[in-house]
């Protein structure tokens, strides 16, 4: 079977051409980010990361962030993506739970980063490594001729390979710890259930720390896709990069979909050609986004008591507080080209 860090090599012998990463104008084949990925996990290796360390990674979606985690898997280390949202105590908490030797860190977070592991005891501090310059860290991309890359895979797929926190809403952050055997079956998982295709490209809305964002990217991975990238949610851009990267499918929530659906540009974006946004079951016709999904609503309920119906007019009319103390209904989206599917409720 499979390593998610094995995936990079054999795209890069099978389909070395082929775009393998997006972000803005910058981009990556699958040839070029496994030069990438060797160089990262050289510097990663002479820092000591080895088979079985953690390797904590605390950035936002950016291709730093996907060489690292690849770099770290390489080796046979343990990915850990910290929340980037999370505050220096939560930080503080992650890494000593997970026991890092190593965090890679972005720039803009090195300040959160620094307060984090100041309160670490000394002997369990991580080394710190920068994703970009303008700090005072050592870079983990920069180039360093003197230090060997690491071209081969040293994972098998019983080594564990990512641990993924929680979001800690009911108390501390909890980590999950999965191997490469049942990383590689969860991204498995989403590409029948989803009929991903090779050579898909799939738009990373979530944050590559969640775990949506850490099995889509495995699914790409393994399919030799294109991973696109966009740093922060913004209705606008996303509509742009569906068009221009001609996104095939992408995971969002319900609230996403919303926002984008009220765009005003949303009524002239088109789905790619054989592609359908975001993924579910059979493929659209190419056609305007605003004809690709229709917003229904479903009651939000914490009771198990009956949910009355959806009202089959509201998808048609904002919804305005009645100051009644009911609760507001949660927004969801229902796909208008495969009736009966629902992106919340499987089928109706």
């Amino acid at each position: 079977m499979p390593t998610i860090g094995g995936s990079v090599i054999q795209n890069a012998r099978r389909v070395p051409s082929r775009e393998a990463l997006i972000s803005g104008g910058r981009r990556w084949t699958w040839a070029a980010l496994d030069d990438e990925v060797a160089r990262a996990a050289g510097r990663l290796a002479a820092a000591g990361l080895g088979r079985g360390d953690r390797c904590a990674v605390l950035s936002t979606n950016t291709p730093e962030m996907v060489i690292a985690s690849f770099a770290a898997s390489r080796l046979a280390a343990i990915v850990v993506p910290v929340n980037a949202r999370l505050a220096p105590p939560e930080i503080e908490h992650v890494l000593s739970d997970s026991g890092a030797a190593v965090l890679a860190v972005g720039p803009d977070l090195t300040e959160a980063a620094l307060h984090a592991v100041e309160h670490l005891d000394p002997a369990a501090r991580p080394q710190l490594l920068a994703l970009g310059p303008g700090t005072a860290l050592a870079e983990l991309l920069a180039p360093a001729p003197a230090i060997e890359p690491v071209r081969d895979d040293r994972a098998v797929e019983s080594d564990d390979a990512v641990i993924v926190y929680t979001s800690g809403t009911t108390g501390r952050p909890k980590g999950a710890l999965l191997d490469h055997h049942r990383a590689v079956w969860a991204a498995l998982a989403q590409i029948v259930s989803l009929g991903l295709k090779d050579g898909e490209r799939y738009l990373h809305l979530p944050p590559l720390y969640h775990s949506g964002g850490v099995v889509f990217l495995n699914a790409m991975a393994l399919l030799g896709g294109t991973s696109v990238l966009i740093p922060v949610f913004e209705p606008g851009a996303v509509l742009a990069a569906i068009e221009r990267e001609r996104i095939t499918s992408l995971l969002g929530v319900p609230t996403m979909y919303q926002f984008l659906l009220r765009t005003p540009t949303s009524r002239h974006a088109t789905c790619p050609p054989g592609g359908w946004v975001p993924s579910a079951r059979p493929r659209c016709r190419p056609r305007p986004w605003s004809r690709c999904w229709r917003p229904s609503r479903r009651w939000s309920s914490s009771s198990s008591a009956a949910r009355p119906r959806p009202d089959p007019q509201a998808s048609t009319r904002p919804w305005r507080k009645s100051g009644s103390g009911r609760t507001p209904p949660a927004i969801s989206l229902s796909r208008s080209c495969t009736p009966g599917w629902s992106t919340s409720g499987g089928p109706r």
